[in-house]
This record gives structure tokens, sequence and C-alpha cells, in this order.
């Protein structure tokens, strides 16, 4: 008799083993989807964060001086275009950039602090330029 009832919670406890191991199977299932849906959430938001921006290039202009302020539309707002370049100064030292680095030796974050910095600035002084 006792023989019999250790036969049968020994049953018991394998079929509630079994059933907990299932249990576990699916909650490791579920995390597995949620962090898969994570991680496509953000790669959509990764990808409509930069669509949204919308770049203009400006490409390099030649050697001569007021290049830069012509290839930017700007060569006849003198005004405009030297509020943009001392705003752009103060950012970059604001930042903290080396100002004996090159372009290419700034890091690209501190180049995004600069932009974000001095487009913010500008927008609010001159927002219909």
């Amino acid at each position: 008799m006792q023989l019999t009832q250790g036969i049968a919670e020994l049953e018991c406890l394998h079929q509630s083993t079994a059933h907990n191991e299932a249990q576990l199977a699916d909650a490791r299932a579920e995390v597995a989807q949620a962090r898969a849906e994570a991680e496509a959430a953000e790669a959509r938001a990764q990808v409509h964060a930069t669509a949204a921006v919308e770049i203009a290039w400006i490409p390099q202009p030649c050697g001569m001086k007021g290049g830069l302020q012509a290839a930017m539309g700007l060569k006849d707002n003198n005004e405009l275009y030297s509020s943009i370049q001392c705003t752009v100064r103060r950012a970059i030292i604001q930042i903290g950039i080396d100002l004996h680095l090159t372009l290419r030796d700034i890091p690209v974050d501190k180049l995004a602090n600069v932009f974000k910095k001095a487009s913010l600035y500008l927008y609010f002084c001159f927002p219909y330029a």
C-alpha cells in the first residue's frame, strides 16, 4: 500500500515537473518573441528618425574667397552668413572641441551636437531666413 502511494506521488511529481517545464518553455518563447519585436521596433524607429532628417549636400566650393558663402546661397546676405559663422564657432567652443583638430578628426557625436546647438539658435534668431 505504501509502495503504491509512493509510486502515485512520484507519477504526480513527474507530471507536475513536465507541466512546469512546458510553462517554462512557453515563457522563454514569449520572451524571445518580445525581444524580437522590441528590436524590430527600435530598428524601425531608427529608420524613421534617419529618414525624417533631410540633408542638403553642399558641394565643396573651389578655393576662392567667399566660395562657401556663395555655395550656401548667402552671397548677398553677409549679416546672416556672419551670424552663422559666429554661432557655429560659439557652439564649437561650448561643446569643448579642440580648435586645432581638422574636421575629420572631430568625433561624429560632437559634430552632431554642434549642428543641433547652432541650428536651434539660428532657427529662433532667423526663423524665416
